[in-house]
């Protein structure tokens, strides 16, 4: 029996294509003859997706060639996008439009800009090899950036290659075979959580009744007891509240899984609602949003509890904008440094939520609810989420060494008597 299936096949004699399943490789290929007639080979992964990849490519290519022989032309059949065209090209489609998220789409463009600099947006996608990507990750490490950003750049790259091919935009793409391999050597770089005595003094560091630190201490009183992403916590709206039902709904719109989420509301959380209410109304603010924007007091004709600095009474009210990222993290740092909490990288409001999730997991002794009130389902991301505390490591210590123990500290007189 051959060890090389035929998946598919396109053409007839000497202009077929085939897609086969190589079984003792454990790969699929695809058999093609080029614009010379010369017998081509490309590899995919022996994967439901490497298996529509493998298919999409053998079959735009069949129908390239064959209109470039209709036409009467030669030369090679495949279209040659450039790096910038095929990114254009994606991020115009509903791929990139509807399927993603907000915040994936900025992550996305972000990443693509270290990729096309690397590569230069006039390069041919096409002629993009598997040595660029090893070229790639060695830059990239030698000019600091951690491997788990080096990762997400490539992932991003693969997912805007594989799409080009499906839309038939490019014929040959190499990175549709490519896997990452987290090197031996290199320690896979986590943010860490907060602990619980460096949020205290971050709450006693950040003032709610003052016009300048409110918000922070707002957001820092959602994020430490609901455990929920920074962009959820700043675009919270008063409508997601309702202190009737005892709920707040964090909108889908949101949510990195795109589902929404309902929560009770915590005592803490009622208090930072109040604080938030006060300041809607002293500054005057009439938008939705319960974080919302404004570096200092926005009340009209005179200076709010603690600040010293008065306005003009023609001065106009808030933008109506939420309370923005960089705004909230500048105010996270300097409340660091006002509180003497070590500045970690990374470490912004997402290391209230992994703190959260562990509390949760502790004191319920139930790791996987820990996780539910957080909003995250993905199993996976337990390990990522539920650290190694040195507390909890501690009372492992002395449960383990519990039984011991009491052998160690017998007399030896009574061991001895036993073992007669």
């Amino acid at each position: 029996m051959t060890a090389r299936k035929t998946l598919a096949s396109y053409g007839k004699h000497a202009d077929r294509v085939r897609v086969l399943v190589d079984r003792n490789r454990g790969r699929i290929e695809v058999i093609y003859r080029d614009a010379d007639r010369v017998k081509r080979k490309r590899i995919f992964a022996n994967s439901a997706e490497g298996r529509r990849e493998a298919e999409a490519w053998a079959e735009t290519y069949h129908t390239r060639r064959a209109a470039v022989a209709a036409a009467g032309t030669s030369g090679s059949a495949k279209p040659q996008l450039t790096i910038r065209e095929i990114w254009t090209r994606y991020t115009s489609s509903p791929a990139y439009l509807e399927e993603i998220r907000d915040a994936t789409r900025t992550n996305y463009r972000d990443r693509w800009r270290h990729w096309e600099l690397f590569m230069k947006p006039e390069a041919v996608a096409e002629d993009t090899t598997l040595d660029d990507v090893d070229r790639f990750r060695v830059a990239a490490a030698e000019s600091g950036m951690v491997q788990n950003s080096i990762r997400n750049t490539l992932a991003v790259v693969r997912v805007v290659y594989n799409w080009a091919t499906t839309r038939k935009l490019l014929l040959h793409n190499e990175i549709a075979v490519f896997r990452w391999k987290q090197p031996k050597d290199v320690p896979v770089f986590e943010p860490e959580e907060y602990t619980e005595a460096e949020y205290i003094r971050l709450l006693r560091a950040t003032f709610p009744s003052d016009g300048k630190t409110w918000r922070v201490w707002v957001a820092l009183m959602l994020a430490g007891h609901h455990g929920q992403r920074a962009r959820a916590v700043l675009h919270l709206r008063w409508e997601d509240v309702d202190f009737g039902a005892d709920l707040i709904t964090w909108p889908a719109r949101y949510q990195k899984q795109g589902v929404e989420l309902l929560q009770p509301i915590t005592f803490e959380a009622y208090s930072a609602l109040l604080t938030a209410l006060h300041w809607r109304k002293e500054s005057g603010y009439t938008g939705p949003w319960i974080l919302f924007a404004g570096g200092g007091n926005k009340r009209l004709g005179e200076a709010l509890v603690g600040s010293a600095r008065s306005y003009r009474r023609d001065r106009k009210p808030a933008d109506d904008t939420a309370y923005t990222y960089q705004g909230m993290w500048r105010a996270l740092k300097k409340a660091e440094g006002r509180a003497g909490v070590e500045k970690k990288p990374y470490r912004s409001l997402h290391g209230f939520r992994k703190m959260v999730a562990g509390n949760v997991s502790d004191r319920t002794s139930d790791p996987r609810l820990g996780m539910e009130w957080i909003g995250d389902r993905d199993d996976k991301q337990m390990k990522r989420y539920l650290k190694r505390r040195t507390d909890r490591i501690d009372r492992a210590a002395d449960a383990a060494g519990a039984t011991s123990s009491t052998l160690v500290n017998e007399p030896l007189g009574a061991v001895t008597e036993d073992a007669k």
